[in-house]
């Protein structure tokens, strides 16, 4: 049978032992806390992640619209600037405002890389007078 001493000892080694398993379930939940608190974290990581690829693929398509009409611009001032004045004001009187003004900004861009004068100023004198006006104006606004 063991002494008292032994005994003694025996029940100092088993509260240094529960001691030990309670401060182990202590982290245990702890880290179980933790863990759910950064698989929530992750999950609002994964929400804004999606967000942001739908938001990057929305500016991919809308650069694409953009790099689709910017060429249609060049395209129009091209056969706008190498037709008859009279005709070409003919056709852009039944355009929208901006595009008739991106169209005679990149006639007046393509002049100067040219080293030419442009034939803007002439153009916008054969439009209907309150269409001449309101497209001038436009193009000091936009």
């Amino acid at each position: 049978e063991p002494s008292l001493v032994q005994r003694e000892e025996f029940q100092k080694e088993k509260d240094r032992v529960m001691e030990r398993i309670e401060e182990l379930d202590k982290r245990e939940a702890l880290l179980a806390e933790r863990e759910k608190e950064l698989s929530d974290e992750r999950g609002k990581l994964d929400e804004i992640k999606r967000g942001l690829e739908l938001e990057r693929k929305k500016l991919e398509d809308d650069k694409n619209r953009y790099s689709g009409y910017r060429k249609n611009v060049e395209v129009l001032a091209d056969k706008m600037a190498n037709m008859p004045p009279d005709q070409s004001v003919r056709i852009m009187e039944k355009w929208e405002d901006p595009l008739i003004i991106d169209v005679l900004r990149q006639m007046d861009a393509d002049s100067a890389a040219q080293g030419r004068a442009s034939i803007t100023p002439y153009l916008i004198t054969l439009f209907q007078k309150e269409k001449a006006s309101r497209i001038l104006y436009l193009m000091t606004q936009l």
